[in-house]
């Protein structure tokens, strides 16, 4: 079972798969995902079974790369019942990693055959404006498009040249040298996203420039997207197509940007969980992990938390992990600001229980009642560091049409921006960062139920109650997809049978006039 799942792997490889290796949709078959570490690196273990490649061989993440090996098992946790084509990037991109730094030709003919995109990268090909109607794609590609030409010239200090119209064009041999030395000094985790964002974005520019950091995933999925959002907005939206290719984009693209920021990242020690939905605690080289399953579970993280230091919660509904990624521009804040480069948290934690039980238990062991301060997205105030401080800020919600997931994704990116600019005005040198992420279809929760307690949170008020909760969704069982349709079921079936036996027993019972007659 486990091997047959594995060859959805494969999706994004610049090389070709076996024919006979045809992806097929696999039920999930395991109930906890854990990362292992050994002597040669970390395992994923799905109950117990090590997660192996599509060819059998165990997949081993370096020492190296702990948080990475926590988001490869975090994707196996938050896998829904079906296993999906496209579904678990990160074990996509360390699966293709590993696979190129044991095999150098292979990695040769990866870069060979990512140049083949730059010529014929599509940011370069700009409309001439000689067409009527093209005045509206001309600004998306004058904001989009030349702002990611002009970095890549500026970062790499060679002229890159656009097109306009048809007409083909080719780079200087200097660019081209200088952008083919940036792809052969990656590391092979890093030429995997790289060879995945290029496949998704058909750009090598954009993934050039998403890789270091230049722009942010929401800006190369729009640069990815411009002749599809013109089309749009011509158009108009087809639903179930449009909105899938967007999501599907920005979960590739997010992968990737978690991978280029995280996959380096060096962490003297971490410890396994029993659920890989963990935050990592980090202070200068000590590194512990814990997980927030269960109320009673918090004490063991909080112990590890000192009285004098800065806590930052965020909640992020409905999105899936690999998302996380538009932030890392902010985590990037994050780390720079601190001291130690190991001292940056993993951007990954889903809140089960509510932050309530982590705001009493900072309070009772500092020994303070204002131990905390809960701040609105729209009112950050931060005074001092004198006490742990729990920031509380509820991000918008990436649901409704695309017009609305996209500016929910803007306000978001704002509302982290803000809270690290205020954290940067701090002496701290510890930052914890728990960010909630669900990509788990539980929906029909009443709508005015939802709102009320996002109004609440918004205000400031200390209960919560995330919107993904399993707990939270069975006060509405009736309201639960799963469940309602399953008493629906029930009740049908259990009807059909009974009609069945009233039927047959009609049938098979002699009347009072038959039994009489045969007497």
């Amino acid at each position: 079972m486990l091997r047959r799942s594995l060859p959805l792997l494969r999706r994004y490889s610049t090389t070709a798969a076996s024919p006979s290796a045809k992806p097929t949709a696999v039920s999930r078959f395991w109930k906890k995902s854990l990362p292992s570490q050994s002597a040669d690196g970390f395992r994923i273990k799905l109950d117990g079974r090590i997660l192996k490649n599509p060819d059998g061989a165990e997949i081993v993440i370096p020492t190296q790369n702990p948080i990475l090996a926590n988001l490869v098992a975090a994707e196996w946790e938050e896998m829904d019942k079906l296993i999906k084509a496209g579904s678990l990037p990160m074990t996509s991109i360390s699966v293709r990693g590993i696979e190129l730094a044991g095999a150098p030709e292979t990695r040769e003919g990866v870069i060979t055959n990512l140049f083949r995109y730059l010529d014929t990268d599509s940011i370069l090909y700009m409309q001439d404006g000689s067409e009527d109607g093209t005045e509206g794609i001309l600004e998306l590609q004058e904001k989009y498009w030349a702002s990611i030409i002009n970095w890549v010239s500026a970062e790499f200090q060679v002229p890159i040249t656009p097109t306009y119209g048809i007409s083909s064009v080719t780079q200087t041999p200097e660019a081209i040298s200088k952008l083919r030395q940036f792809v052969e000094a990656l590391s092979p985790i890093h030429l995997a996203a790289f060879e995945r964002a290029v496949l998704s974005s058909k750009s090598f520019l954009i993934s050039t420039a998403l890789l270091k950091r230049g722009v942010s995933v929401d800006f190369a999925v729009a640069a990815a997207r411009v002749e599809v959002d013109f089309q749009v907005m011509k158009w108009g939206e087809v639903l179930d197509a449009h909105d899938v290719d967007y999501h599907a984009l920005r979960r590739d693209l997010g992968s990737i940007s978690l991978a280029a920021v995280f996959a380096a990242s060096l962490l003297h020690s971490v410890s396994a969980f029993d659920r890989t939905s963990p935050f990592i605690i980090a202070q200068g080289g000590a590194t512990r992990g814990s997980t927030l399953k269960q109320t009673n579970q918090f004490n063991d993280a909080i112990e590890t938390i000192p009285c004098a230091s800065v806590t930052l919660i965020l909640d992020q509904p409905k999105v899936h992990a690999s998302d996380l990624g538009r932030f890392s521009d902010s985590y990037s804040a994050i780390k720079s600001m601190m001291s130690d480069a190991s001292s940056i948290t993993i951007p990954y934690a889903r809140v089960t229980d509510g932050v309530q039980s982590v705001l009493s238990k900072l309070s009772e062991k500092c020994n303070a009642n204002d131990a905390t301060t809960v701040l609105s997205a729209s009112d950050i105030s931060i005074a001092s560091a004198d006490s742990p401080r729990v920031f509380v800020s509820r991000l918008a919600s990436l649901t409704g049409s695309m017009e609305h997931q996209q500016l929910a994704a803007s306000e978001n990116s704002k509302t982290m921006s803000d809270l690290i600019t205020k954290l940067e005005s701090l002496a701290t040198d510890y930052v914890v960062v728990f960010t909630s992420s669900n990509s788990a279809s539980q929906s029909l929760v009443k709508r005015s139920d939802v709102a009320e307690t996002g109004a609440t949170a918004r205000a400031g008020n200390t209960t919560f109650i995330p919107f993904n909760n399993r707990n939270f969704l069975q006060k509405y069982v009736l309201f639960n997809t799963g469940l309602f349709e399953g008493a629906i079921a029930l009740f049908l079936v259990v009807s059909v049978s009974l009609l069945g036996v009233n039927i047959l027993v009609s049938v098979q019972t002699p009347t009072k006039f038959e039994q009489h007659a045969k007497k």
